[in-house]
């Protein structure tokens, strides 16, 4: 009598121990904005990331960084109205300090959003301004 094949042997991904999954929340801009309580903070936040003034946009790029912790419907939320895409057009800013502040929120944000995050910033095309940043 023969033997039964045995099936692949591939292991499961292991699953982050850190991060808090957002599977217990539900999916869409409506719900991240009933949901998130700072929904109201955010509109005036993102109209500052385009402000003439260089602290305004300073304190903006802080402001996302600090509104995302620990709070992934309000993350949702700022990346439905635009966030990846104005903090990338800041790393191209004048000033160094709006920089520092929009590419530590960049960080932030991808810490706190994993892959998904990740790959929607890398087809925003965030490499380009990166790259003056790296030395030859």
């Amino acid at each position: 009598m023969g033997k039964a094949p045995k099936g692949s042997k591939k292991k499961p991904r292991r699953h982050n121990p850190v991060r808090v999954p957002d599977s217990h929340l539900g999916h869409g801009v409506q719900l991240a904005e009933q949901t998130s309580s700072k929904g109201g903070q955010v509109i005036p936040v993102l109209d500052k990331l385009d402000s003439p003034e260089v602290e305004d946009r300073r304190w903006a790029c802080a402001a996302v960084s600090s509104l995302i912790q620990n709070d992934a419907s309000t993350r949702r939320l700022l990346q439905a109205k635009g966030v990846v895409d104005k903090l990338i057009t800041r790393l191209s800013d004048t000033d160094e300090d709006v920089v520092a502040e929009a590419t530590g929120s960049l960080r932030n944000l991808a810490v706190d959003g994993g892959y998904d995050m990740c790959a929607h910033m890398f087809n925003k095309n965030i490499l380009a301004p990166l790259k003056s940043f790296v030395p030859k």
